[in-house]
């Protein structure tokens, strides 16, 4: 009996000390938040291949949300009407690859060439490894294309994994339509022009408040446009957050 009655005894101190009994018990803070993986397209007009690699991307971006996918689409110079200077640069200057469409970039970090049927799954892989990992940044976005003004709000929830980063705005459009070897192609979130970049050294609880102003193309619908902001480490090339304002999503 007083084996019993010890056993008895200590069946409330076991139940205290675990998880699910213990009145006390705090889940451990989360450090940074929510990742939005940024899928960067490098394509051409002219490229066979290239639709099938565009899809994938506007796919997984439909599943999951611009809350935790964005997608950038580039168009080169060379035989294409969408190119500039600047998208040049990007694939070229930035990431030091040829003139090799389409190819993307998911965070900047994880590369995928072509596109068939085996495309949406390698991004779709991409952006599961990528999601699981927090975000040191909240970006929030104010203004818009119609008043030819952005803001981009940022706040550091924990130390960035490099202090020198850079914030970097990109203008958009969607609904472009044009021929693509005689079928008809719509694209969204294609690169009409990447504004001027701002250096930041971040810690854990620094804000950031930074304004932009442009101008738009007559031959732009500002309607269908939008503005991607994304903080980069260019000693890595990684992007640590993404976020998007604007219209189509």
């Amino acid at each position: 009996m007083k084996i019993k009655s010890v056993f008895l005894l200590l069946i409330p101190f076991l139940l205290s000390c675990t998880k699910d009994y213990n009145p006390y018990y705090e889940e451990p803070p989360e450090q940074g938040t929510q990742r939005v993986v940024l899928f960067e397209l490098f394509v051409a007009t002219w490229c066979h291949n290239c639709p099938v690699a565009i899809e994938a991307a506007y796919e997984l971006l439909a599943e999951n949300g611009s809350d935790k996918v964005n997608v950038l689409v580039y168009h080169p110079t060379d035989r294409d009407t969408f190119g500039t200077d600047e998208t040049d640069y990007r694939i070229i200057d930035y990431y030091k690859e040829g003139k090799v469409y389409p190819v993307c970039f998911a965070d900047g970090i994880i590369k995928n060439y072509g596109g068939d049927d085996g495309t949406y799954d390698k991004y779709k892989e991409a952006f599961n490894t990528r999601t699981r990992i927090l975000s040191p940044f909240k970006i929030t976005v104010s203004g818009s294309i119609n008043e030819k003004s952005i803001t981009a709000n940022i706040n550091t929830v924990d130390n960035p994994p490099s202090a020198s980063l850079k914030v970097r705005f990109l203008l958009v459009e969607s609904m472009i339509t044009y021929d693509h070897q005689g079928d008809l192609l719509t694209e969204n979130y294609m690169v009409r022009d990447i504004l001027e970049e701002e250096s930041i050294n971040a810690s854990k609880g620094a804000t950031f408040n930074i304004n932009r102003k442009f101008n738009i193309d007559g031959r732009w619908k500002p309607d269908n446009m939008g503005i991607i902001v994304l903080i980069q480490d260019d000693s890595n090339k990684e992007i640590i957050q993404s976020s998007y304002s604007g219209g189509i999503y």
